[in-house]
């Protein structure tokens, strides 16, 4: 078997808060162009293992540009869900999401978009939250959070490594995974492997590793490395510096405010004087923030 193996694309219309892209849209656009160049330049299918789209249902900008994207290839797209894709994590909402839409094109006639059921007499599959589905062939599609090794792992993360995937899964010669956006490729000294093509866009300040696709060959056991390509320059922790001074000015406002000797019993009116008296010294950001933070105590 042959196929070119991504994940984790979710697509979205909003651009993500760390990158300084003006047209999001075509940033994803020219990703999926190389994902297409790829798969036809290597004459085989695609497969996604989850994660689409970045919420359960998205844009009809966001869905076309999918459909779009399985116009330009020559061959097969396979998928299965991930659990950005389904709405409460649950394949039985899928008819309620966007996925749902790829699985209801996936039945039209001549659609290249298609379940990975249908390669149901060469692989097994797990779409997220369900067990897994034609179990015991080579090769297994999850969608699952797993790390190349222990010292990958952030602390408290959920997740398991590489080599504890293939001790539980014995069965298998390949277990093909998505959900850990840093990409690798591990192989254990038995010959086996765990492919993760982690995320095809960069969309987290944490996650600035070049994305790549993986050109998988089971016949030749052949695994070959791709780069996707995006531009880390455009990639900013701006935000989060803001974010950061923005409760910086959150915490030394309320200091201010449990200075103060007329305070009430009245929360909101402890509020009100502490603004009116740090007027001149308070930034709007602040204010506007600390404004909607009393909006939600009046709601309580």
């Amino acid at each position: 078997m042959k196929f070119f193996q991504i994940a984790d694309i979710h697509l979205r219309a909003d651009n993500p808060r760390c990158r300084k892209n003006t047209n999001w849209m075509d940033v994803q656009r020219r990703a999926l162009q190389k994902v297409a160049t790829e798969a036809i330049a290597h004459k085989c299918p695609i497969a996604i293992v989850g994660d689409i789209f970045n919420t359960p249902v998205v844009s009809e900008e966001v869905l076309n540009l999918f459909l779009e994207f399985a116009g330009w290839l020559s061959d097969d797209l396979f998928f299965i869900a991930g659990n950005h894709d389904l709405p409460n994590h649950s394949m039985e909402m899928a008819n309620k999401s966007s996925i749902g839409v790829l699985f209801k094109v996936a039945e039209l006639n001549n659609s290249k978009i298609k379940p990975i059921r249908n390669y149901m007499n060469e692989v097994s599959w797990q779409n997220f939250g369900n067990e897994i589905e034609n179990p015991g062939k080579d090769i297994l599609f999850i969608h699952r959070l797993i790390f190349k090794s222990p010292r990958d792992m952030p602390p408290n993360a959920n997740g398991t490594t590489a080599q504890e995937l293939l001790d539980e899964f014995p069965e298998y010669k390949y277990i093909c995974v998505g959900d850990c956006h840093k990409p690798f490729c591990y192989k254990s000294k038995d010959n086996r492997y765990v492919i993760n093509s982690g995320h095809l866009t960069i969309q987290k300040i944490d996650e600035i590793e070049q994305p790549i696709g993986y050109y998988v060959d089971t016949d030749n056991e052949y695994v070959e490395e791709i780069e996707i390509g995006d531009d880390a320059e455009l990639v900013s922790d701006e935000y989060a510096k803001k974010e950061e001074e923005r409760e910086d000015n959150i915490e030394a406002f309320m200091e201010l405010l449990q200075s103060h000797e007329d305070v009430t019993l009245s929360f909101v009116d402890n509020i009100e004087t502490a603004l009116e008296k740090n007027k001149d010294s308070l930034d709007i950001p602040t204010v506007n923030m600390v404004r909607f933070l009393m909006e939600d105590e009046n709601d309580k």
